[in-house]
């Protein structure tokens, strides 16, 4: 950056830099040190620039700013950048911060209702068919028993008395009890992303339990708000912005349970974002 952006400003948490001029500048935040300067900001509200170490006066550096100092040597050891988040940028969060807190998101359990029985299933079968034979018993059986093992599988089952279930259970007929399990982002989206035989099972799940996708949903759009808040949405990922990548995939969640189908773009939505989530 050019260094006639060595600018004065006014700001009671200023942080003062000596340039190699010999002219002090006061800076309203420092945000990291990367190995060709420091990325500051001028005047609060500012967009983040860098300037270069040469710009500055690093022996005024080691005498009043020990922080930026040691991120200078750390630098010159090797390191490819030292996040400081001095003055403004207190609080502040950068993107591959704000990427681990998605890729939380996405691998942390969460819990939703498990369906109750086979006949459930089978009469949710028979109502979008009209017809039923014992090959349809089979089938939707198998397909019910695919989805639950595709989505929970792996996780522990309890009953709504807080009991643990001991093995995964499939149908539990006439029970007075209700039953939870928990699931990952990670593990829905990757069911939605790729080829299954128990899709329907699915949305039938969905469209009576919306929470595994609505709260899915709803916690990506927690992360959403830090990216807008912290002004990283418009960083670009292999197939967009990581806000677009976030919007696209927040509609489609909300858009699931209200479909019958599940179309084709929509596998591959889900796909690639877990390609930008765990690609970073």
């Amino acid at each position: 950056m050019a260094a006639s952006l060595l600018l004065s400003v006014s700001s009671l948490h200023a942080i003062p830099l000596m340039g190699a001029n010999g002219k002090e500048v006061d800076f309203a935040g420092v945000l990291k040190a990367t190995q060709t300067g420091l990325v500051v900001m001028i005047k609060p509200g500012d967009e983040p620039m860098e300037v270069p170490w040469e710009r500055f006066d690093l022996i005024f550096i080691e005498e009043n700013h020990p922080k930026i100092y040691d991120a200078y040597n750390d630098i010159y050891q090797g390191e490819k950048e030292v996040v400081l988040k001095l003055g403004t940028f207190k609080g502040f969060k950068t993107y591959d911060e704000l990427m681990a807190e998605l890729k939380k998101t996405m691998s942390e359990p969460y819990v939703v209702p498990l369906p109750s029985s086979y006949d459930y299933w089978l009469s949710r079968y028979y109502e979008r068919n009209r017809s039923y034979d014992h090959d349809d018993y089979i089938r939707a059986r198998r397909e019910y028993y695919n989805m639950v093992h595709a989505l929970f599988d792996g996780y522990r089952v309890r009953r709504s008395d807080g009991t643990t279930v001991r093995y995964h259970y499939y149908s539990y007929y006439g029970s007075s009890y209700s039953y939870i399990v928990e699931t990952t982002g990670e593990r829905v989206l990757s069911f939605f992303s790729n080829d299954k035989s128990s899709f329907h099972a699915a949305l039938d799940y969905i469209s009576d339990h919306p929470g595994l996708l609505i709260g899915l949903a709803d916690q990506l759009k927690a992360n959403h708000k830090q990216f807008v808040e912290n002004g990283h949405t418009n960083v670009q990922t292999d197939y967009g912005t990581i806000g677009y990548m976030l919007e696209k995939t927040i509609k489609n969640l909300e858009r699931l349970p209200k479909s019958r189908s599940f179309p084709t773009g929509m596998k591959r939505d889900f796909e690639r974002f877990l390609h930008v989530v765990n690609e970073g």
